[in-house]
């Protein structure tokens, strides 16, 4: 992977969304390690266009051609898809369609006979991320005089935002928050987003806890000096104060607070963005100042 470090955010993305785990930051710019099967996942969601494919591969390496991506896998590794590797430069398949045998005490008996044909006799034929082809493998049969045609695949919504999108769409007409997979410097959690007025108002507030993993986004069109306090809280936070997608300081284990006089929190420079966490969610993650943030919804 060749990097243009003039275009290069180090926002993480990269690193977040490739299949293989071969993308690590040094010195806040991504490298690959030996593990990079050339993809192309970090080039396609890379935001800035910063990111290029080298040219040519490692001269061991096998090119995969199962599906459309073309992976170049070295010797020992895996492809994207996490099924085929090079063993001694063959190219091998890790995995194989389970027959119903196999799996029957994992997926129950047989349906009743009404339904039973047609039925797949395997699972897990299809093509995996970053490539949506369609599964290859089709069942066809006759019901009652009708054509019937069944195939399986992992479909890409497992990989990517769709069903996010999907759920997003209608929690917005319901007037409740979004949500949206945030990265803080390398730790990834879930977040719900608070983009209105009424959002911003309500918080957190009313709510038992916080799951782990989790958080609520404030996000403010923009820079601005916000005001924040524990109004309805009933457990304590982290406050990271977050100005153009970079951590500017951070307000640790703000304590439940009751009373008519409640105090304020406020960063130390103007933010367009307020993330609230459990607390100690930060020291126990080593976030700091100087920290990148991306957000994906």
């Amino acid at each position: 992977m060749l990097v243009d470090t003039e275009k290069c955010t180090s926002c993480g993305i990269c690193v977040r969304d490739c299949p293989l785990a071969a993308i690590q930051m040094r010195n806040q710019k991504p490298e690959t390690n030996d593990e990079c099967s050339r993809c192309g996942a970090c080039v396609k969601f890379c935001p800035e266009e910063a990111l290029e494919l080298e040219i040519n591969a490692a001269p061991d390496a096998v090119q995969c051609d199962a599906c459309p991506i073309e992976c170049f896998i070295k010797p020992d590794f895996k492809g994207a898809c996490l099924r085929y590797t090079n063993k001694d430069g063959q190219l091998l398949r890790i995995e194989h369609p389970h027959p119903f045998k196999e799996v029957e005490s994992i997926v129950g008996p047989e349906p009743a006979k009404a339904i039973q044909r047609p039925l797949l006799t395997a699972l897990g034929s299809g093509t995996t991320y970053p490539d949506c082809r369609p599964a290859p493998y089709i069942v066809k049969g006759k019901q009652a005089d009708v054509d019937v045609v069944t195939v399986t695949t992992e479909a890409p919504l497992l990989y990517s935002t769709i069903m996010l999108k999907i759920e997003n769409f209608f929690r917005k007409l319901l007037g409740l928050t979004t949500k949206g997979h945030l990265l803080i410097g390398s730790v990834q959690l879930t977040v719900e987003v608070a983009d209105t007025d009424k959002l911003w108002g309500k918080g957190l507030g009313g709510r038992d806890s916080l799951s782990s993993g989790a958080g609520m986004l404030f996000v403010f069109p923009r820079l601005h000096m916000p005001m924040f306090w524990m109004k309805d809280l009933s457990f304590p936070l982290d406050m990271i104060w977050i100005k153009d997608g970079v951590v500017i300081d951070i307000t640790p284990d703000v304590p439940v607070q009751n009373g008519p006089d409640l105090p304020t929190y406020s960063p130390s420079d103007m933010v367009n963005m307020v993330l609230e966490v459990p607390a100690g969610f930060a020291k126990s993650n080593d976030l700091g100042v100087g920290d990148t943030v991306s957000l994906r919804k």
